[in-house]
């Protein structure tokens, strides 16, 4: 795989790679739901507290996994879009784009030499579907962030310098634990003003996901600024 011009495996933004498709919230164990008898003697008032808590932490819980990650984000954007981010790696980085191919195969239990010898747009349209699933998180990643770190590089960099994060080619080192919300939607409405929606909306979910740094007003803005939404 060709290296990023700041560091290889770097996501837009941040210093590390993507962190995978990680859902702690799977992670609990019905052994510690048990309630002991003593526990479970409670009125019908402590009761519905309970319940009415229980729902207030589901529907915090739910507005926190809402946020697309790379797999996903090839499964709403528009299939004219994810076409053209594959051919951009077919074209521009043939290791990364043999590794795709490779894992495409994989996982429709295929030979990667059948797939490649069908015709390139069907190849093409068949990866970007097959992407979409949660299994190929990890190239789907890859193939983003070399999208958008090479073909995308002036949203980037114009997204970062309105924020004044300094930056090199889109990368940065540290990214600050909040950004003003000024200065962000200024940044954003610059990017809608110069650059396609879809594209933005993608990198703006990638730059959320990919990286450790999460910015409340990024998501804000992500679940409810109607621009920034797939298909619409």
């Amino acid at each position: 795989m060709t290296k990023s011009p700041v560091r290889e495996n770097r996501p837009p933004g941040s210093v590390r790679g993507a962190p995978g498709n990680r859902r702690p919230y799977r992670d609990h164990r019905s052994s510690d739901r048990k309630l002991s008898k003593k526990q479970s003697r409670v009125t019908p008032a402590a009761a519905q507290s309970r319940t009415c808590s229980s729902n207030t932490a589901l529907l915090v819980l739910n507005a926190t996994i809402v946020m697309l990650t790379s797999h996903e984000l090839f499964g709403f954007m528009s299939p004219a879009l994810a076409v053209r981010i594959i051919e951009y790696t077919h074209d521009n980085n043939k290791e990364l784009y043999r590794s795709a191919l490779g894992a495409v195969a994989e996982a429709r239990k295929l030979r990667a030499a059948f797939l490649e010898r069908t015709p390139r747009a069907t190849r093409h349209a068949g990866m970007a579907s097959v992407l979409s699933r949660p299994r190929l998180e990890l190239i789907a990643a890859n193939v983003l962030r070399e999208w958008l770190m090479k073909q995308q590089t002036a949203m980037l960099a114009d997204f970062l310098d309105a924020i004044a994060i300094p930056h090199k080619d889109g990368a940065v080192d540290d990214l600050p634990a909040t950004v003003d919300d000024e200065k962000l939607r200024v940044a954003v409405e610059g990017l809608l003003n110069k650059y396609p929606a879809e594209e933005i909306a993608v990198y703006l979910n990638a730059f959320y996901t990919m990286n450790d740094v999460h910015w409340p007003n990024l998501e804000s803005m992500l679940k409810t600024d109607p621009r920034l939404q797939f298909g619409g």
